[in-house]
C-alpha cells in the first residue's frame, strides 16, 4: 500500500500566532520516552499514536513575511483515503485540534458540534504534497511497527542472554 500525503495550510488570525505557538509548544509538542519504548510520546491532547494509519505528523507555523500573514501547517503521511485519516484525526485529538484551529481564519464556528464542517474547511486548506521523505517505502504503518516489535524483542533476548553469560 502506498502511503497518502497532506499539507494543509490555514491563515492564522493575525495577533494570534504566539499564543497558538505556546499552545502547541505546551500541549503538542511530543515529549521524551523511555529507551525501552519509543523514542517520543505524544502528549493527551494530541494522541496521534492511536491513529493505526498514521506514519508521520507534524504542526509548523510559518510567521508573517510581508506578502503573506501567519499561516499554520499541518502535514501528514498516512495509510488510506484521506478522508479516513481527517476523521481519525478528529476521533482521536477533538480538543487539541479544535483549540488549535480556533486560532486560525475561517475555522467553523459550529466548532466541534459539526464535524462535517470541520473536515470541509481542512479539506480546503490542502494543498496537496508534492516532496515528502518515505523512511520505509512501500510499507504500511502496520508492516512498520511489526518489524519493531521483532527488531526489539531480538535486543532484548540477545541482551538478556549476554547478561546471563556475564562472569559474577
Amino acid at each position: 500500500m502506498r502511503p497518502n500525503y497532506t499539507t494543509i495550510v490555514t491563515p492564522i488570525v493575525v495577533g494570534r500566532e504566539g499564543l497558538l505557538k505556546q499552545y502547541l509548544r505546551d500541549h503538542a509538542e511530543p515529549r521524551p520516552g523511555s529507551l525501552c519504548e519509543d523514542f517520543l510520546r505524544c502528549r493527551s491532547l494530541f494522541a496521534f499514536d492511536k491513529i493505526k494509519c498514521l506514519h508521520f505528523c507534524s504542526f509548523s507555523i510559518l510567521d508573517e513575511d510581508g506578502e503573506f500573514g501567519p499561516s499554520l501547517i499541518l502535514e501528514a503521511t498516512f495509510d488510506g483515503s484521506r478522508a479516513d485519516f481527517l476523521r481519525e484525526l478528529w476521533r482521536v485529538a477533538p480538543a487539541g485540534m479544535h483549540a488549535v484551529y480556533g486560532h486560525c481564519v475561517g475555522y467553523p464556528a459550529t466548532g466541534l458540534a459539526v464535524p462535517e464542517l470541520i473536515e470541509e474547511y481542512l479539506v480546503r486548506h490542502d494543498v496537496g504534497a508534492d516532496t515528502f521523505f518515505s523512511g520505509c517505502p512501500g510499507r504500511c504503518v502496520a508492516q512498520i511497527q511489526g518489524e519493531s516489535r521483532v527488531r526489539s524483542e531480538i535486543v532484548a533476548f540477545l541482551s538478556s542472554r549476554q547478561a546471563a553469560d556475564a562472569p559474577p
